[in-house]
């Protein structure tokens, strides 16, 4: 995040102060008065709630500055069009999946018939699009490939026609980068050492094996700490294993096999064992695979990236094996780049011109010794806009303490 805090002056001379909290189960944007005497009144704020129902986890919030409760705080949404993530979850969950339309006075309801839950809801004013469907049976589909579900659509049985759909932001292709191991494999050798993974940010240790068909699995933890209860690891962890690895991986165990022996994201590290690591942006899996028939397995050991990449550096891996993805993580946990120093930017705009001027002397053009700050702020911003590029790390333009 860029701006997390932004301060504006009113007419009367007191502030208005908007402040964003994301690190948070709650993420928020609040916004203070600061009157006079300088002491900051909350007014309102927006934030999202994980523990409200699907489509309506924004909520809004207003204060009044002679009470420390809420004078109001209520959903934001009243029609409401679920996310792909929110729509997953319903998707996963739904042993039935079953739905019907149903028709208040101003708005259109998808309910699931299992429980009676609201997945998605429109106003019913000039709505043509769900009008005739009213008490047809409604489900909802999942399409991909290879990668995993890419889309999810409500679809009439009884018309074949699509009510809602929504894709999936982000490919899981570009959340998850299956590669070699390399150098980081030797992690994998503190399988039968739990303080030693856990030294190296291992936050957990999952077996999976398939059923006697050979092609349905169980996941299974098998050691479990605090961060592996947090919301946030459930969803990457549950979507990285029921939907990216049960794509390829672990579609079944003669699947597993295959990739096994044809695979180039894949080591083999032992007899009849193989390993490959998958990262994401702030936790990084290894994947042991031991392809046996029916009676495959696999486990997964979960790292946390901040711990990971203190004890293992990318950045020491030779320059033709360097994995950009794993580097640019390693990048965003380090202290220097969570929190710059107040000279960050003169610092970068100082090399960037250096860099410039060897560019230039290798060329045959010569400078003087005289910095013209405005040229080098401008190459820095075209250097610094390439690397962010190629490497995909936002530098932090706000200057830290």
């Amino acid at each position: 995040m860029i701006n997390q805090r932004i301060e504006m002056k009113l007419p009367d001379e007191t502030l208005l102060i908007a402040e964003a909290t994301e690190d948070s189960d709650y993420p928020c944007i609040s916004i203070y008065h600061k009157d006079t005497e300088c002491s900051p009144d909350e007014v309102v704020f927006a934030e999202y709630n994980p523990e409200k129902p699907i489509g309506r986890k924004l909520m809004a919030g207003a204060y009044q500055n002679n009470d420390d409760d809420t004078r109001y705080y209520k959903s934001f949404h009243y029609a409401f069009k679920p996310s792909f993530k929110e729509l997953y979850q319903v998707f996963t969950d739904s042993r039935m999946n079953d739905f019907c339309l149903v028709r208040d006075e101003d708005f259109y309801e998808i309910i699931r018939n299992c429980d009676n839950l609201a997945v998605c809801r429109d106003f019913s004013y000039d709505n043509e699009k769900f009008g005739h469907h009213t008490g047809h049976k409604i489900t909802l589909a999942g399409y991909g490939g290879e990668n995993g579900i890419e889309n999810l659509s409500f679809e009439c049985l009884d018309c074949n026609e699509v009510l809602y759909s929504v894709d999936r932001v982000k490919p899981l292709k570009d959340v998850y980068r299956m590669v070699q191991p390399n150098s980081l494999s030797r992690i994998v050798g503190f399988v039968n050492d739990n303080d030693k993974l856990k030294e190296c940010g291992c936050i957990g240790f999952s077996k999976i094996s398939f059923e006697s068909d050979g092609k349905r699995f169980k996941s299974e933890w098998t050691d479990k700490n605090e961060q592996l209860r947090t919301e946030k690891f459930t969803e990457v962890y549950n979507e990285l294993v029921n939907d990216y690895l049960s794509y390829n991986l672990l579609k079944s165990a003669g699947t597993m096999w295959q990739y096994c022996t044809d695979s180039e994201h894949l080591m083999n590290f032992s007899d009849g064992k193989y390993v490959t690591q998958i990262v994401a942006d702030d936790y990084t899996f290894f994947v042991v695979l031991i392809p046996n028939g029916n009676e495959s397995k696999a486990q997964i050991f979960a790292y946390a990236n901040e711990i990971l990449y203190k004890h293992i550096e990318p950045l020491e891996l030779k320059a033709s094996n360097i994995d950009c993805e794993a580097t640019a993580s390693y990048v965003k946990h380090l202290d220097s780049y969570l929190n710059p120093k107040i000279t960050y930017l003169d610092e970068v705009e100082d090399e960037c011109w250096n860099l410039f001027k060897e560019y230039a002397g290798f060329v045959g053009v010569k400078f003087g010794d005289g910095i013209d700050y405005s040229v080098a702020k401008e190459i820095s911003e075209k250097i610094i806009s390439m690397v962010e590029r190629t490497f995909g790390v936002d530098f932090p333009i706000c200057k830290g303490g």
